[in-house]
C-alpha cells in the first residue's frame, strides 16, 4: 500500500516502485573498453576482476527484466575521434583518467564503444548514447522515459562512482524513483563502489539500494499478481455476459 504523504499515495517501497508498465531498466557503460580484455581500460593495466565478477549477474537481472516485460536501455558511451564534443574541462578530466597522448575512449563506430558480448542488447531494447557522466545530459533518455511513462529507473552497470552515480543522481533530481542494484554494478577499485553506494544509501528509502534477488523476487511477484488479476477477469467475464453477477 502506497503510503499517504501531503494528501498523494506515493510508492515508497521496493515492490510498489517496481510495478510493472512503470518500470525500466538502465544499463550504463557495460562496453568492450570499460569491460573487456583488450579494451583500453585493460590495456592500462586496470584489475577488472570486480567489473567481470558482476556481469554474470547483470546478465541475469536483464532476463529477469525482459521475462516481465520491463524494458531494457543500454546507455552507451561515445566520444568523437576529433573530440569536438569535448570541452576543455571535460579533456582534462579524460586526459587525467587516460593519459593526454590518448584521452578518448569508447570512440564511436569502434570495438570499444561496443556492448560487451555476454550483455549484447536485444532487437527491442532501446540504446542511448551518451558523451557525459550522466546519461541524461546531451541526450534523449527523459524525453523515452517520460514518453512512456516509465517512472522508475533500475540502474546498473559500471562504474559506479562514476556514470552509474551521475546518471541515477540525474534521475532522482529529475523526480524519477531510482533503485540501484549494488551486485549488478561494479567499480575496478571496490573501495570507489563502496563509497559510492553508502552516499546513495543515505540519499535514497531504505530498500531502493538492493540486489539482484530481490529485484528478481518483486518481478516475480509483479507479474504473477498480474496473471492473477488477468485470470480473475477473465473469470467474470461469462457471469457478466450473462447478466447473473451475484456477489453475495
Amino acid at each position: 500500500m502506497a503510503e499517504h504523504i501531503l494528501g498523494r499515495d506515493v510508492p515508497t517501497t521496493l515492490e510498489e516502485v517496481l510495478g510493472l508498465g512503470r518500470t525500466a531498466v538502465l544499463v550504463v557503460d557495460v562496453q568492450n573498453d570499460f569491460c573487456a580484455v583488450g579494451g583500453r581500460a585493460a590495456r592500462r593495466g586496470t584489475d577488472l576482476t570486480a567489473i567481470v565478477e558482476a556481469l554474470p549477474r547483470m546478465s541475469e537481472l536483464l532476463d529477469a527484466a525482459r521475462t516481465a516485460g520491463v524494458p531494457v536501455i543500454y546507455v552507451q558511451n561515445t566520444t568523437r575521434p576529433d573530440g569536438r564534443l569535448c570541452g576543455t574541462a571535460d579533456l582534462a578530466r579524460r586526459a587525467r583518467a587516460w593519459g593526454s597522448a590518448e584521452p578518448l575512449v569508447t570512440l564511436e563506430g569502434t570495438w570499444g564503444q561496443a556492448v560487451v558480448d555476454a550483455l549484447a542488447p536485444r532487437p527491442s531494447d532501446v540504446i542511448v548514447r551518451k558523451y557525459r557522466q550522466s546519461a541524461f545530459i546531451g541526450t534523449n533518455l527523459e524525453m523515452i522515459l517520460r514518453a512512456n511513462n516509465w517512472k522508475t529507473a533500475v540502474v546498473i552497470g559500471v562504474e559506479t562512482h562514476a556514470c552509474v552515480e551521475a546518471t541515477a543522481r540525474d534521475a532522482m533530481g529529475r523526480d524519477f524513483a531510482v533503485v540501484l542494484v549494488h551486485d549488478c554494478m561494479a567499480s575496478a577499485r571496490r573501495e570507489l563502489h563502496e563509497a559510492s553506494l553508502a552516499v546513495m544509501r543515505a540519499l535514497l528509502p531504505g530498500d531502493w539500494v538492493t540486489d539482484l534477488a530481490a529485484v528478481r523476487a518483486c518481478l516475480a511477484a509483479a507479474v504473477d499478481g498480474s496473471r492473477a488479476l488477468s485470470h480473475g477477469d477473465h473469470s467474470m467475464a461469462p457471469a457478466e455476459a450473462g447478466g447473473r453477477g451475484g456477489g453475495e
